[in-house]
């Protein structure tokens, strides 16, 4: 390896190092919220959907959605991230569910890279694998006193066909929710990556003397 391609190896080593993402969280409406008053509410499946709307607020990739639920009954089976929900929507990626615990529900969005910016108002829509009881309890909804929505960053739509919505029409109940953002920032670089930077300087500096001898 000539010293030129030493030194742009150890360079790019040091920055590869260095340029680790953060992953924050981006929306979180919780069961915590004062004044929230816990529900359920069913989850897609057949030619019912119900999709709730997010505004992003940190520009990066999206990484996860996790859903509070209230049980971990075994009829998740995917949840659609959309980028508009006049008429029937738009489905722009699909995550299998990845992680359940007794109240919550988690699909990772990271193998799919969408990047989002702040301000994007997506929504994301859980199918399930069976109807009846299983299904009408998969996720809290959540209203105040007034019926209004507690999510000022977006609401909950929904589709029914028996009823005659054939179309997203909203709904004032809100899902409980937390979604993350990988926001593309790069870590600060430690120590250790200063000095390979460091090293590899040397070696082409020591490799320079030895062709002038």
């Amino acid at each position: 390896m000539n010293p030129t391609q030493l030194l742009a190896t150890c360079c790019l080593l040091a920055t590869t190092a260095s340029a680790q993402a953060v992953v924050v969280i981006d929306q979180s409406h919780v069961p915590d919220n004062v004044g929230a008053m816990n529900g359920s509410a069913s989850i897609s499946w057949n030619t019912f959907r119900r999709a709730q709307t997010f505004t992003v607020g940190v520009s990066g990739f999206l990484n996860s959605v996790q859903v509070f639920t209230t049980g971990t009954k075994d009829t998740f089976d995917n949840m659609n991230i959309l980028d508009r929900v006049e008429g029937t929507g738009n489905i722009i990626s699909t995550s299998q569910l990845v992680d359940k615990t007794w109240s919550t529900v988690t699909f990772d969005f990271r193998p799919y890279n969408i990047a989002v910016k702040a301000g994007d108002v997506l929504a994301f829509e859980i199918f399930g694998k069976s109807e009846g009881d299983m299904q009408v309890v998969e996720y809290y909804g959540v209203n105040n006193s007034a019926w209004n929505d507690s999510y000022t960053g977006g609401s909950d739509f929904f589709i029914n066909p028996d009823f005659g919505y054939t179309t997203f029409t909203p709904n004032p109940i809100d899902a409980y929710f937390v979604s993350t953002v990988d926001n593309g920032v790069p870590a600060v670089p430690e120590p250790s990556h200063y000095a390979m930077l460091a090293l590899g300087l040397l070696c082409v500096g020591a490799l320079a003397s030895r062709r002038r001898a």
